[in-house]
């Protein structure tokens, strides 16, 4: 995320924590979404959650599912980054006491070199983070291990909850070689803006008033 990485998972694309409330959330909702089978060990495949046919059920719950744990593997080794994870995480633990979440910290650098290789093995994490771009979401996409958040995005809000210039660079196309555009296959969990500040004196003095006629380009 460079602080806007896309969150993926290893067999979908997972969302921080945004991702599991998708597989396990309340099921007062009626919000018609794709339903969900409980997270399973796959083979050789990254898909822990897959989705069925889109018909209109209630938002699926964890309760009633045993116990699950979920692994996460993340490159945010910050104090900050770590608790933006933590923190969420315990509560969802705390509204599911059934599941448990396992997060394992890697520097990024290592992290990147690593990823691809573990999302394409036997044995993936249910929940690791991207990086926006080519190289590794849209290899992940390209080769299918990442999954199509849009039903779950229009269901929970996220769709409403992100402007879209911040939920944008989580798009991607189906072949992988575009992003900021198509379905979406993560979430991040921080976002940045960029503004511009200006003195109006000083413009003034040169003759600019309004700082909108100025050539952005």
């Amino acid at each position: 995320m460079s602080n806007q990485r896309g969150w993926l998972r290893a067999v979908a694309i997972g969302v921080v924590v945004v991702f599991t409330l998708s597989a396990c959330s309340s099921a007062a909702s009626p919000t018609p979404v794709p339903s969900a089978i409980p997270p399973t060990p796959s083979s050789g495949t990254s898909a822990s959650l897959a989705l069925s046919s889109p018909s209109a059920v209630a938002l699926p719950t964890c309760a009633g599912l045993g116990n699950i744990t979920l692994t996460m593997w993340s490159a945010e080794t910050t104090d900050a980054q770590k608790t933006s994870l933590e923190v969420p995480t315990k509560a969802f633990e705390q509204k599911f006491p059934n599941v448990t979440v396992q997060i394992s910290y890697k520097d990024f650098d290592t992290y990147l070199k690593t990823i691809k290789l573990s999302m394409s093995g036997d044995n993936p994490p249910d929940l690791a983070d991207g990086n926006q771009g080519y190289d590794i979401d849209g290899t992940l996409v390209k080769a299918g291990l990442i999954l199509n958040l849009d039903s779950y995005a229009q269901a929970f809000g996220w769709d409403k909850a992100f402007t879209a210039g911040t939920i944008q660079p989580n798009r991607l196309t189906p072949d992988g070689k575009q992003f900021g555009t198509g379905s979406l296959y993560g979430v991040s969990q921080a976002s940045e803006y960029v503004a511009v500040f200006y003195n109006k004196t000083n413009l003034a003095k040169i003759g600019v008033t309004d700082p909108k006629t100025l050539d952005t380009k």
